[in-house]
């Protein structure tokens, strides 16, 4: 038979365990609202990623249409210069 120490013991030990229990909800909760922000959020860098890769092989590309202007214009004034002559 428990004392009324004892009985004491008891009820504070319950509260402190439901006090846990519901620190322990309240954890899972802010965990599952993190971790639906962070696959949000990594799904948004996912994208800018792909848009990003996207964006610097255009670049590429027109950087490389530049250097072939460039030099067929150049071709087009010596050809130019030399029809002169």
């Amino acid at each position: 038979m428990l004392t009324v120490n004892g009985v004491d013991r008891f009820k504070m030990l319950q509260e402190q365990q439901t006090l846990i229990l519901r620190d322990l909800d309240d954890l899972t909760k802010r965990h599952r609202d993190l971790n639906e922000r962070f696959t949000a959020v990594d799904i948004k860098y996912n994208r800018v990623t792909e848009d990003l890769t996207t964006a610097n092989g255009h670049l590429d590309q027109l950087r490389n249409e530049c250097a072939n202007l460039r030099a067929e214009k150049r071709i087009w004034e010596v050809s130019i210069s030399l029809s002169l002559l």
